[in-house]
């Protein structure tokens, strides 16, 4: 054997360790640069497979509303893909509907999908032009028909009112203002509201007598006269109390 041409154990040792090194930093890179890549075919893969189908929808936060009604409305289907889901379509529609103040949509990983709703708080009630009543908000959104008033305070328009549930009555807003504003002490004196030719809001009280409160600046502080007024003046004969300037009341009467 000659020695000229021979290696030495340690630097035959030494050369397949640099050669394993050597592979083991080109596996790393392949690894670096292609691992994202086969990640997300793996992820892709299973995203279309039945493991992250809709097997569930949840509703939450309705108590007027019936859960299957805005899963219908939702446009949702069980065994649609998690990835094909168009959330903010899903969340237009279900806040189209009247009650549905706001909405949200979410996926809940890997079969379910979560929807939460908040409901309207209805303030009064407005007739309706083709009869009936429509049951609004405190911004005039009107959430559905009615054929009576029930218990919700009446806002008596001079204009007939010809929107339907998911529109807005703009005219009564001053009203409702008023309404949400009004104490509950004062409730047993009212009667019910209304909006005059001029857009001031009218308290109808009870037996007769209104109180003109103007628009809806003020309200609290008009309230208070109101009360004083109620609670430290004769109601006998009583026509009308303007307190449309808080602190400056004005009562009229009839005899």
């Amino acid at each position: 054997m000659n020695a000229a041409t021979t290696a030495h154990p340690r630097f035959r040792a030494r050369h397949r360790t640099v050669n394993r090194t050597l592979e083991a930093q080109r596996w790393r890179r392949w690894w670096v640069a292609a691992g994202p890549l086969v990640f997300a075919c793996v992820v892709l893969g299973v995203a279309r497979t039945n493991v992250v189908d809709v097997d569930q929808i949840n509703v939450a936060g309705v108590a007027q509303l019936d859960p299957e009604v805005v899963r219908t409305v939702s446009g949702i289907t069980l065994g649609t893909q998690q990835v094909d889901l168009d959330l903010d379509a899903a969340v237009a529609r279900v806040r189209a509907l009247p009650w549905v103040a706001s909405a949200t949509v979410t996926r809940n990983w890997p079969s379910a999908v979560d929807i939460t709703v908040v409901e309207r708080l209805p303030l009064g009630v407005v007739p309706a032009a083709e009869g009936g009543y429509l049951l609004v908000d405190l911004s005039g959104h009107a959430i559905e028909a009615r054929p009576d008033p029930a218990a919700w305070p009446v806002i008596d328009m001079a204009t007939p009112v010809t929107a339907g549930p998911g529109e807005v009555v703009e005219l009564a807003v001053p009203a409702l203002a008023a309404i949400d504003a009004m104490p509950f002490d004062l409730e047993p004196w009212t009667e019910g509201f209304s909006i005059d030719d001029r857009g001031a809001i009218v308290v109808q009280l009870v037996q007769g007598p209104t109180a003109n409160l103007g628009d809806e600046r003020d309200l609290v502080a008009k309230f208070v006269s109101l009360a004083t007024v109620l609670t430290r003046v004769e109601t006998q004969c009583l026509a009308s109390i303007d307190i449309s300037v808080a602190d400056s009341p004005v009562v009229k009467r009839d005899c």
